[in-house]
């Protein structure tokens, strides 16, 4: 019997005379040394072994017989035991503390392991384990580290879009503090936006979607940021081969830390520096060419705490691409090339307990993404150079929202959520600016902004019928308005849970999807000239529909889990370019005369997920195989044809292993099978005088480049420095053995001078990415 299970049984004698009422307890579960508030902790009743698990925001409502003991436990943290002694209306505060500090084994008999709890689909690795994954630069990379799980890969090598079960980028619901992100990369798609740093947790559902969340088909990548050390002020800034950061947080006030926190982080790459002595040559003469790149990002949060019942949260975010690239053409003509995007949202959050067991949460958010591409020609005039010749394209959209909901705790098997939102959109997906002469009807109806309400309420109830048996049924209505065209959506949701002896259990789950934002992409590298268009009155929304099963099970004493999933989704009213199609390359046409609609798309696959969560050694093993195709009526002659990235097998296996309490070894490898590309099958004989060759395309999508695999590694040391603060040394590869994976394909070749009127010509793949060795520093107080 440990000393707080004695202390306990103490407070019970003390209080054995007075009434054993059910009473709702509730409080906020935190981190003992940072308060940060915890999110999915497990808190048991050792009375009536009921359970429940603290929300979103460290919040949990459970009713028990006072006096009462409370066990609290989470990966990577102690599990705690609180003892209740007195009722009280007022909510608690716990503080749990990580697993190295832990001092008494508790044991909770009767219980099972949370994971089994969790909806299928579900992921949520700790942020800890993600940061240690070796990857491009040695930048940590959320989107990288989830892209190694079942079900989710990342499209041309080096960038960062998600393709989840099938699904495109623009199907991905991502969201950082309730906002949206509608763009997640820096550098050409080679770094995510996110600074891990300022990260607290992600957590990402495939597909079966709670009726919480509305607007994309195909996943949810929610993250949260930090709220900032409620304990003492911090100081953590790091080093790495592109980017470096800096971070700090802190109390609001020394003398009541409780009152609230605040949180202030920023990344900047140094190209800048890098580049600085092409400047000067380009300036002086000793240069025809000059090149440049800015990025950054900056995080911010405030929460105040208004009254024990109530708490105000402000959050701000900012990333900036830039990239300034000029030439000379002659001593007097220069030209120059500059793309710009980046993304800011700011969330106003205010929650309250409104009874025990009853939580408000209302935001307000905003959230804008743009993008600029220009190009200009100047000529020197009176020794000076003026502009003469430019032409620049915009797109941007902005959106503010609403919205309310409330989580009531019925009691520790029945959880009902309701909500309502509202939205006003704001799109121009292209605004051209140019001084060559235009037609200024067409560039009216280029530069047209689309302006868009839309609406959502759902409801969901989490129910556990027995200790084996739980589900969450859901259900979301919606509705988009737009050129006087209105839409509107119903989107049932439904997971069930089945816990059978042994540790095993099945899973399985349901979701209607409707999206009223598509993307019209051009599938290459990662250039932010993928475009947002809403549904309009000749464009209908994006519909999904999606099943899914699985069969999982735990191995405790091991401490591994194991998970089979297949899942089948169908979708509608897809769109693409027509073939020769672009924004850029059609500037000046409307953007609905550039596509094909009404396309229809199926995906289907099975995955595999070895997950070993604890120990010296921990990482995982997944396997996909999968099946991604769509059709259009004007495409591939209206038959079916494999998606942009399809992928038929992906294999990645993922290690960390501690080799003592401060060095630890990091790996994983990646296969995939290579993407699908169209390429031509023959070649038109050509007239005597014809220089290039006409080509003879045959299906879509008819070629597979070979197979992409690849080997990162590292080693990350921590130490105390002489000023007392935890120094991390990272150091590492990615793509050890510098394989030349293809990022693209082409026909080249020369005509024949016998025979007369034929053509040489072979397919070639190239490869950008050879091995790139990294060094990484951080350090924190």
């Amino acid at each position: 019997m440990t000393h707080r299970t004695l202390l306990c049984f103490l407070f019970f004698l003390l209080f054995f005379t007075t009434a054993h009422s059910q009473r709702s307890t509730n409080g906020f579960v935190k981190d003992h040394f940072t308060g940060e508030t915890m999110a999915g902790v497990s808190v048991t009743d050792s009375a009536s072994l009921k359970k429940t698990i603290t929300n979103q925001y460290g919040f949990f409502s459970l009713k028990v017989k006072i006096p009462a003991t409370l066990y609290f436990s989470s990966v990577g943290y102690q599990t705690s035991t609180f003892c209740i002694a007195q009722a009280s209306d007022k909510s608690r505060i716990f503080e749990i503390k990580p697993a190295e500090y832990q001092l008494d084994e508790v044991e909770i008999k009767a219980t099972k392991d949370d994971s089994q709890n969790q909806q299928i689909g579900y992921l949520s690795i700790p942020l800890e384990r993600l940061n240690t994954i070796p990857t491009i630069f040695g930048e940590k990379d959320i989107f990288r580290a989830l892209a190694l799980t079942p079900g989710v890969s990342i499209g041309n090598e080096g960038t960062v879009g998600l393709f989840v079960r099938g699904g495109t980028p623009d199907q991905n619901l991502i969201l950082l503090d309730e906002a949206p992100i509608y763009n997640s990369a820096h550098f050409f798609g080679i770094i995510s936006v996110f600074n891990s740093e300022a990260l607290k947790k992600v957590a990402m559902y495939k597909g079966i979607l709670p009726a919480q969340y509305g607007g994309r088909v195909s996943s949810v990548i929610d993250v949260t940021m930090k709220e900032g050390n409620t304990k003492r002020h911090k100081k953590d800034h790091g080093i790495g081969l592109v980017t470096s950061s800096m971070l700090l947080d802190g109390p609001l006030s020394y003398k009541n830390r409780e009152r609230g926190s605040y949180l202030v982080s920023g990344r900047a790459a140094y190209l800048g520096l890098a580049t600085l002595p092409l400047w000067f040559l380009y300036q002086f003469g000793n240069s025809q060419q000059y090149f440049n790149y800015l990025l950054y990002d900056i995080n911010a949060k405030i929460n105040y705490k208004i009254d024990d019942k109530s708490r105000l949260y402000l959050s701000f975010y900012n990333s900036y691409d830039r990239w300034d690239s000029r030439q000379k053409y002659a001593a007097d003509s220069r030209g120059r090339l500059n793309i710009n995007w980046g993304n800011l949202t700011g969330t106003l959050r205010y929650n309250r307990i409104l009874k025990p067991n009853l939580f408000l949460k209302s935001v307000l958010l905003f959230t804008r993404y743009q993008y600029d591409i220009g190009v200009a020609t100047s000529q020197k005039i009176d020794d000076t150079f003026k502009t003469t010749d430019a032409y620049s394209l915009q797109s941007s959209l902005a959106d503010v929202t609403a919205k309310t909901s409330l989580e009531y705790f019925a009691n520790p098997n029945y959880t009902i959520r309701v909500g309502v939102e509202a939205t006003r959109h704001s799109y121009q997906p292209t605004k051209v600016e140019t001084t060559f002469e235009l037609d200024p009807r067409v560039v009216e109806a280029s530069n047209k902004i689309f302006k868009a309400n839309e609406f959502g309420a759902f409801t969901e109830h989490e129910i556990a019928v027995s200790d084996a048996l739980r589900f969450n049924a859901g259900l979301r209505l919606g509705a988009f308005s737009v050129q006087q065209q209105n839409y509107s959506s119903f989107e049932p949701r439904f997971s069930a849970n089945l816990i059978l002896p042994r540790n095993w259990s099945i899973k399985g789950g349901f979701a209607q999807m409707r999206q009223f934002i598509h993307l019209l992409s051009t599938n290459s590298i990662g250039l932010p000239n993928d475009v947002w268009v809403p549904a309009t009155s000749a464009v209908r929304p994006q519909f999904a529909r999606q099943y899914s099963v699985g069969v999982f099970k735990n191995y405790p004493a091991q401490k591994l889990t194991l998970s089979v999933e297949g899942y089948y989704k169908s979708l509608k009213d897809q769109i693409d370019y027509r073939t020769g199609s672009s924004l850029f390359a059609d500037a000046g046409k409307p953007w609905e005369t550039l596509i094909e609609k009404g396309g229809v798309g199926r995906a289907y696959g099975v995955e595999f997920f070895l997950n070993k969560t604890e120990g010296n050694f921990t990482g995982w093993l997944a396997y996909t195989l999968a099946w991604s195709e769509s059709k259009f009526e004007n495409i591939n002659n209206g038959q079916w044809f494999y998606g942009n990235f399809d992928r038929r097998h992906s294999i990645s296996l993922t290690g960390n292993y501690k080799i003592s309490s401060s060095v630890n070894f990091s790996a994983n490898w990646v296969f995939n099978t290579g993407r699908p590309a169209t390429v031509p099958i023959a070649i038109i004989k050509a007239n005597l005088d014809q220089s290039q060759p006409e080509f003879i395309y045959g299906d879509r999508n008819n070629y597979r480049l070979p197979a992409y695999h690849r080997l990162d590694a590292g080693i990350n040391w921590d130490r105390r420095s002489k000023r007392n603060r935890t120094v991390t040394w990272s150091v590492g590869a990615y793509n050890v053995y510098s394989r030349r994976n293809p990022y693209y394909v082409e026909v080249n070749g020369s005509k024949n001078p016998q025979p007369q009127g034929t053509f040489d010509y072979r397919l070639y793949s190239y490869g950008l990415i050879p091995i790139i060795p990294y060094v990484g520093y951080v350090a924190k107080m």
